[in-house]
């Protein structure tokens, strides 16, 4: 029997077309979805960069709770502006202050606005930073808690929640008070660095408060259980190796730090003054007249430790060149105890020892550099006093410490014009030649330890970073040293102590004291830019939890 087809066409048709109108209507409420949650993203991106600019105050990365607070609250103006009609009142939200609706002293969680339609988040510190410091950030999120659908309905859709969140925070670049610059040394695949103490901190009690300036490192910082390194709030410690756990973890660790990517590269505008002025071929022919240096001292107090009586001891005052013998302070009985550098620069061919007290830049005029070779030394152990460009003895704060060395009138100075204060030569075959800043290697001569020498040792004995003298340490500017094995202790404990800025390969703190390192004296303007948090396809968490 012949069957009959006709009309089966056109029910197909009919079919397919209810389920193309279908897609076709779904995907009308698609496209509105993600137009609103493009615009929901500009409004978060706005408000977040309008919030994060207020957590920034000159002259200090700190932030209080004051910034935090108009962070809140111009955040939350940049969302009205565009969202709501001009003109609209703060809303009093939960977990805003004062009922007012004005200012928002703690963060703002799922606040309603525009009649409840939109809910709005507003926390810092945020919660989703990736690159930037949650410290330093402000997270927006906009929600729409029911957005209405057209067609979606159909599919058993009637609303969808959509929310935005931005991220946006304060990166700074970063501005080293130490570096160390001894390089990585692997064995074998997957290792860990076994230079991971280039920074190490020993003894009870031992405390480094770097002030205004991050630490970096190409390996790794170590510190023991009783001893201590702080820095000032937005400050990091840069380090290449990776331990496991991480102590300095950016999120987590205290102080903060963060895992470098590339290795820290010689520092460029620290230039070896060239050998100038008179040569002493002994000590004793650098001394300048009683008269001359009663003159010198005039309106200086030299600053002794507490409790200590000068009278009786011998003080020698001494010309600024180029002295090719040893260069001693109270290691022998002939030697003056007291020594006091006129301003200029000295280059030392042979070895500094210091017992006693070494003085110098004592005023804020132009201060003193001490210029080493890199097969010498400058061994402090144990000594009295080593005060070296700190400026007069009133002289609380860096802005007083004593200006650069002269050389032939031209300033020995950092390339952001501090006093180099030490310097030693380089060892070039610690060096990549031909990279531009150079790139630091393991030594030839001493790969394990790179250049295996002790040039520093400053109030501190040689082996466990201990002193075995109660030694003032107050040396302001800069100290170049790229070599290896550097020790600085401070066990005076009546009066903390104090270094500038640092380069050396490896550092080794002790004393069981406190040791204030300084950086600059003012804290450089961050760049306030979007984060990678709660960017399209990264992680988002908890937007609306308090």
């Amino acid at each position: 029997m012949k069957r009959r087809h006709d009309g089966q066409v056109l029910v197909i048709f009919a079919l397919f077309l209810i389920v193309l109108l279908g897609f076709a209507a779904l995907a009308i409420d698609v496209t509105g979805k993600y137009a609103a949650e493009r615009h929901y993203r500009a409004v978060a991106d706005a408000a977040s960069l309008a919030g994060g600019q207020d957590l920034q105050i000159t002259g200090t990365r700190t932030v209080t709770n004051n910034e935090r607070t108009r962070a809140r609250t111009d955040a939350m103006r940049t969302v009205l502006e565009q969202m709501i009609a001009p003109g609209t009142a703060y809303p009093s939200c939960p977990l805003a202050a004062g009922g007012t609706g004005t200012t928002y002293t703690s963060n703002v969680i799922d606040c309603p606005i525009g009649g409840g339609q939109l809910r709005v988040t507003i926390k810092t510190p945020a919660l989703n930073c990736q690159t930037c410091l949650p410290d330093r950030a402000v997270q927006v999120t906009i929600r729409e808690p029911s957005h209405n659908t057209s067609f979606a309905h159909l599919f058993g859709q009637s609303s969808w929640d959509l929310w935005q969140a931005s991220v946006a925070g304060l990166t700074y670049s970063k501005s080293y008070a130490l570096v160390t610059l001894r390089p990585p040394n692997f064995v074998g695949v997957g290792s860990l660095d076994q230079n991971a103490n280039d920074v190490f901190l020993a003894g009870n009690n031992t405390t480094v408060n770097v002030k205004f300036g991050d630490i970096g490192t190409n390996s790794y910082v170590v510190t023991n259980s009783a001893s201590r390194i702080n820095l000032d709030p937005g400050y990091l410690i840069y380090h290449w190796d990776a331990q496991t756990p991480d102590l300095w973890n950016q999120s987590s660790g205290t102080p903060q730090g963060e895992k470098l990517t590339e290795l820290i590269t010689e520092p460029t505008g620290y230039t070896y003054p060239a050998p100038a002025g008179p040569t002493f071929t002994t000590q004793i022919a650098g001394e300048d007249t009683a008269t001359n240096c009663t003159a010198a001292l005039t309106g200086i107090t030299l600053p002794y430790k507490n409790g200590f009586d000068p009278t009786g001891s011998v003080l020698k005052c001494y010309n600024p060149g180029i002295y090719t013998q040893d260069f001693n302070v109270g290691t022998a009985v002939n030697d003056p105890f007291i020594a006091y550098l006129k301003p200029g620069v000295y280059v030392f061919q042979e070895d500094v020892d210091i017992n006693g007290y070494l003085f110098g830049g004592l005023q804020t005029s132009q201060g003193v550099t001490l210029v080493l070779n890199s097969n010498k030394s400058l061994e402090a152990i144990g000594a009295e006093g080593l005060v070296l460009n700190a400026g007069p003895s009133t002289c609380l704060a860096v802005a007083c410490r004593a200006t650069p060395a002269l050389l032939n009138g031209v300033p020995v100075e950092s390339p952001d014009h501090l006093p180099l204060t030490i310097m030693v030569r380089t060892n070039d075959t610690c060096f990549q030649s031909g990279t531009s800043p150079r790139l630091p290697i393991l030594c030839t001569s001493d790969p394990a330890s790179n250049t295996g020498t002790s040039v520093l040792k400053i109030g501190a004995s040689s082996g466990a970073g201990g002193s075995t003298g109660a030694a003032l340490i107050r040396i302001a500017g800069v100290i170049w040293a790229p070599t290896d094995n550097a020790a600085i202790a401070s066990n005076y404990t009546d009066q903390q102590s104090y270094v500038g800025r640092i380069i050396v390969w490896s550092i080794k703190y002790g004393g069981g004291a406190a040791l204030n390192q300084e950086a600059s004296a003012s804290s450089a303007i961050g760049i306030l830019r979007i984060d990678m948090g709660c960017s399209p396809g990264e992680p988002c968490s908890s937007p609306f939890s308090p």
